[in-house]
């Protein structure tokens, strides 16, 4: 009998292993796994165990520094701050070479569906709030949306046609 449930469960992680979808969101986060060290050794060198009861100006500066946005807290900013964004690039870039289709393209076209639904706009600027790490499973599924409508147009040859003029690699 446990032969049999190993058998099984073996069959069913060879299944998962090999569904696309879910292939290409594991090695998206396998990627984003440098981003993530370097967000979070940003993060713990941003916030010093300096206690704020502390008198003395010299620790009081350097503790405001490195929480401020010039400090370490840029680094973090930049890594976990955006990662939803890096999560929706990565998930395109995998789906993108996993379909069998032009994985720069691709991840353009999945980034700019993300920041057109998750960056909006406040006072002429892209605000970085709606791509954090709130922002991971929209990530993923406009991800793998975006490409499964990019590469099922492409299949069905559904083009937009340039002039004779434009350039050869504007019209790809």
């Amino acid at each position: 009998m446990k032969a049999n449930f190993q058998e099984k469960m073996n069959d069913l992680s060879i299944f998962l292993n090999n569904q696309r979808h879910l292939k290409s969101i594991k090695e998206a986060f396998m990627m984003t796994v440098p981003i993530t060290m370097v967000g979070s050794i940003a993060l713990l060198i941003s916030t010093p165990p300096i206690p704020a009861t502390t008198e003395n100006a010299t620790l009081q500066a350097i503790k405001a520094w490195c929480m401020s946005i010039t400090g370490f807290k840029l680094p973090y900013t930049m890594t976990i701050g955006i990662f939803g964004l890096w999560v929706l690039l990565t998930v395109a870039y995998c789906h993108a070479k996993n379909c069998g289709v032009n994985v720069l393209s691709g991840t353009l076209i999945a980034a700019v569906s993300f920041m057109c639904i998750s960056g909006r706009p406040e006072e002429g600027k892209i605000a970085i709030n709606g791509l954090g790490s709130g922002s991971i499973f929209a990530a993923m599924v406009i991800g793998l949306v975006t490409i499964e409508m990019y590469a099922w147009l492409l299949k069905k040859n559904v083009k937009i046609k340039m002039p004779e003029v434009v350039p050869p690699a504007v019209s790809a």
